[in-house]
């Protein structure tokens, strides 16, 4: 889904205050508060893929993780857009489907999991 800069910047703004996901009414209410700002919304399940995408990300930025830079976070959220199926995947699986070395695909799972 193409989106505005003002909408990425929304997305994140959600994920950062809701560290540890959000409720269904939470999700609701943030779409109606983005369609009472005016941007467009009537791609729920576009705007929902983002939402988790930005949460991968998140979490990956903040893990900490030496060697683990913005393209890499980029290349993992577009290959797993979920959080849970990530922390579930197997290390050899991440690597083989980012092309991440394997000890940092190790390194990324275990501290998702800790």
């Amino acid at each position: 889904m193409p989106m505005s800069k003002e909408l990425a910047m929304e997305i994140m703004a959600f994920v950062n205050t809701h560290p540890h996901g959000w409720s269904h009414d939470e999700w609701l209410g943030f779409l109606h508060q983005l369609g009472a700002s005016g941007m467009d919304v009537s791609d729920q399940d576009g705007v929902g893929l983002a939402l988790e995408r930005a949460q991968v990300e998140r979490a990956l930025k903040q893990s900490g993780i030496k060697g683990l830079g913005p393209k890499r976070i980029e290349t993992i959220a577009a290959e797993f857009s979920f959080l849970p199926q990530l922390r579930d995947t197997d290390p050899a699986e991440l690597a083989a489907r980012t092309r991440v070395p394997r000890k940092l695909a190790q390194e990324v799972i275990a501290k998702l999991r800790s």
